[in-house]
């Protein structure tokens, strides 16, 4: 007979119930500090490449324009005279790789290839600047500009390349002096975290409840300081960088356009005999918003021209923009080039980087925070010697669904646009038809996925549909990112709608086996809060990754990070048996159809499925995955914007999601919840037809957060209480809930998109806020006149 071991020390005890919470909290810093340098590095790379590649296009369109007379009156790069002097007076303008290639390829003359070398240009680019394309290639970004004969076929080609990774460094230079700043502010944060973490008292609180907040409290002070505290202190060297590489591009801009005036001056030429230059100086600056204008004055300093990107400017303009301006004087042989850098470009670059630190500064902290409810779970069965495991809670899916939705909804913010890049105008449809295709054909994807795993978890459960949806959507992302043609694009995005959808599936019907009815929507409220955590976290990281990346590489990043999370899960997710239904159910899995029309057309779950989960459904997908971020994207905000916009959506749902489950768990009337829900939903639409920008798009995307915010909790909870869903099963009876729901979402872009192509903006708005409010209220009439839950009890006992 054994003997139970004497209790432990309580000092020690508690220390090592403390090590998870201080060894989690350990791991968010040092990740988020880590994120933070690699954020600030290539948002600096970014910010010094795109106003040097427009100067440097300069550059290559000049060449291209001098060495084209020659090619189009049949002389071919090979037989132009002195090629090599010809670009020897390019290198103070040039970058690190200057060539000229014949139409095979090869390397004629210039700098940083080897001359007879094969350079060979990629079959895809970008256009920059009129013919002047853009591609990236061995480390470099290149810029190219052909030479055409008198035929317009291409004989040849000016190349200019940028080396990627010299940029790198030279950002890496300025920064490297604060690598110990951020060391030491990242060390005193470790300090005082585990000072909190294991001074933070953790007896039960008086009703016996594990102490969360102060937890929560202890682990969160230390990341958000060191963060804010470190953003902070890099304001002034990134606003020294900022004004330095403005002073850089301004130099390369004003050298440009001094050696063209040179080469007019050695013509005979004098500064008060130039030709009119006014219209060409604007067009230096018309691919360079940071420039705000250009003037060439003669030896003395008096202005002889000046002008911006629009035209002009007499002597009251020039002065009111040099007020607000960075000015760089560069001379010529008869004087001196004034360019006018815009100040306000300097601050908005310095913004965004603060901006970008507080997107991943909230990421940190949810991601710390779902890591802390895991633990808490452990802790208080623990302490409440529990011997079940972990994994027969309902809580236990939220971590899991968290990190699954994180890695999905990386795209989440892009998805349209992406269809947008490959090809805006398929088939010939308006390009608003165009972008919601795949929108709708991932959200009819979903559907399907859960209509038919609703039958398949009746034999094997929620952990094969778990893992089988990890699976497809890793290939449905990877396709994402590698798919050329807009066909096979949309494929890729209906198989990892597929893979979603199974995802969500089997999150639910795990809750709902491992929960009290009582507790169904509280439960569900609190997986959902974790579903939309890990949207927020993905959305707004996949925003960052798409501003640096491209939407391409933020798809392959998915896919990557979803694979990731499949190899953890099969290696650790508990292996339970399927729940088996009683009775001669067992021999009617698959309902037939006089059964699932007598569900369907049940007047309550009826007026459910068609009048609330259908437009709900429509609206929250049209506004949410396709309306704003298409619309925000014209407006000309960057991938980063949109995905902080698109983050308020689930930040709302996390919130507010698990309050609202409360409230609909004690209501007996939840239609009341869902009808109020859907008349929010309404307002949320009017506020994108009031306001314009990312005002109205934030003021819409909360509104419509808050709208979901119910019914996520309301709707489920609400189906499962009525008796049609007790005698057509609640598994199957969540797969035809949810393939209805599906039906609203695919249905939503496209029919959004066609309304939008032929009436306008404001009449697809205006039909769609009316069309949702008249269904909303006719819901609330509708489920009125039916008796209540208890009413129903009462008269069958």
């Amino acid at each position: 007979m054994s003997t139970a071991p004497g209790p432990k020390p309580v000092s020690i005890a508690q220390n090592r119930s403390r090590l998870p919470f201080l060894l989690g909290g350990l791991t968010a810093l040092l990740c988020a500090q880590i994120l933070y340098g690699v954020l600030v590095l290539s948002a600096l790379h970014k910010q010094y490449a795109k106003p040097m590649l427009a100067v440097q296009a300069l550059t290559c369109e000049e060449l291209g324009h001098r060495l084209g007379l020659m090619t189009r009156l049949g002389k071919t790069p090979e037989r132009v005279e002195r090629l090599g002097q010809i670009l020897a007076a390019y290198k103070d303008t040039a970058s690190d790789t200057l060539v000229v290639l014949g139409a095979d390829g090869r390397v004629l003359e210039g700098w940083g290839l080897p001359k007879n070398s094969i350079f060979h240009l990629p079959a895809e680019s970008g256009t920059v600047r009129g013919n002047i394309v853009e591609f990236s290639k061995d480390g470099n970004l290149w810029l190219a500009s052909p030479l055409k004969d008198r035929e317009g076929r291409a004989v040849g080609h000016v190349v200019l390349g940028m080396d990627d990774q010299r940029r790198s460094e030279q950002v890496w230079q300025v920064l490297r002096d604060n690598v110990r700043l951020l060391g030491g502010i990242t060390a005193a944060a470790a300090l005082l975290l585990t000072v909190l973490a294991l001074t933070v008292r953790t007896a039960p609180l008086p009703g016996g409840s594990f102490p969360k907040k102060r937890v929560y409290a202890s682990l969160v002070l230390p990341l958000v300081a060191g963060q804010l505290l470190f953003a902070a202190a890099m304001l002034p060297p990134l606003r020294d960088m900022n004004e330095s590489h403005m002073d850089t591009v301004a130099g390369q801009l004003g050298r440009h356009l001094g050696g063209e005036i040179d080469h007019l001056l050695d013509l005979g030429l004098g500064l008060n005999q130039l030709p009119p230059v006014t219209q060409h100086m604007a067009g230096l600056q018309q691919f360079l918003p940071e420039a705000q204008g250009l003037a060439i004055l003669d030896a003395d300093g008096t202005r002889l021209h000046a002008a911006d990107a629009k035209g002009a400017l007499d002597d009251a303009d020039w002065q009111r923009v040099k007020e607000k301006s960075l000015t760089t004087d560069v001379p010529f042989k008869a004087g001196v080039v004034r360019v006018l850098m815009s100040s306000e470009a300097v601050a908005a670059n310095i913004r965004a980087i603060t901006l970008d630190t507080l997107t991943m500064t909230v990421v940190a902290i949810l991601f710390l925070m779902e890591l802390v409810n895991l633990l808490v779970m452990r802790e208080e069965r623990l302490r409440l010697n529990d011997p079940r495991p972990l994994s027969t809670s309902a809580g236990f899916m939220r971590p899991i669904i968290f990190v699954c939705m994180f890695a999905i909804d990386l795209s989440l913010s892009f998805v349209p646009l992406r269809l947008g890049e490959l090809s805006p105008d398929l088939l010939g449809l308006p390009p608003d038809v165009v972008m919601s295709l795949p929108v709708s054909f991932e959200m009819f994807m979903v559907g399907l996925a859960i209509m038919l795993g609703g039958f398949w978890s009746e034999r094997s459960g929620w952990r094969p549909l778990l893992l089988t949806g990890v699976s497809v959507v890793t290939l449905g992302n990877l396709a994402s990112g590698l798919s050329a043609d807009p066909f096979l694009y949309i494929a890729s995005r209906g198989l990892a709608g597929a893979g979603y959808g199974l995802l969500n599936l089997s999150a639910q019907l795990f809750v709902l086996a491992h929960s009290r009815p009582d507790q169904r929507a509280g439960n569900l409220a609190a997986v959902f809060a974790g579903l939309f955590a890990g949207a927020l976290c993905g959305s707004a990281s996949g925003g960052l990754i798409a501003d640096r990346l491209g939407y391409a590489g933020a798809f392959q990043v998915a896919a990557a990070l979803m694979l990731l999370t499949g190899l953890v899960l099969w290696r650790t997710l508990p292996r339970e048996h399927a729940p088996q239904r009683k009775g001669p159910a067992l021999a009617h899995s698959m309902p037939g159809l006089r059964e699932t029309l007598s569900f369907i057309t049940d007047p309550r779950m009826a007026a459910l499925l068609f009048l609330n989960i259908v437009p709900g459904a429509f609206v929250t997908v049209c506004l949410f995955q396709f309306f704003v971020p298409v619309s925000l994207n014209q407006g000309g905000a960057s991938p980063a914007d949109i995905g902080r916009v698109t983050m308020i959506f689930p930040l709302v749902i996390v919130y507010l999601g698990p309050l609202f489950g409360r409230i609909v768990d004690r209501s007996d009337r939840k239609y009341r919840h869902l009808a109020l829900a859907g008349l929010v939903a309404a307002v949320s639409v009017g506020a994108l037809m009031a306001l314009d920008g990312i005002a109205a798009a934030t003021l819409a995307v909360t509104l419509l957060g808050l709208s979901n915010a119910i019914l996520s909790n309301a709707q489920g909870a609400y189906a499962l209480e009525l008796p049609a869903t007790e005698r057509y099963g609640a598994a199957r009876a969540m797969g035809i809930y949810n393939v209805v729901e599906r039906l609203g979402q695919v249905l939503g872009p496209v029919s959004l998109g066609i309304i939008i192509a032929v009436w306008g903006r404001n009449a697809g708005l205006g039909v769609m806020a009316i069309g949702l409010a008249a269904m909303s209220l006719a819901f609330a009439v509708t489920s009125s006149r039916q008796p209540s839950k208890i009413a129903e009890l009462t008269t069958q006992s």
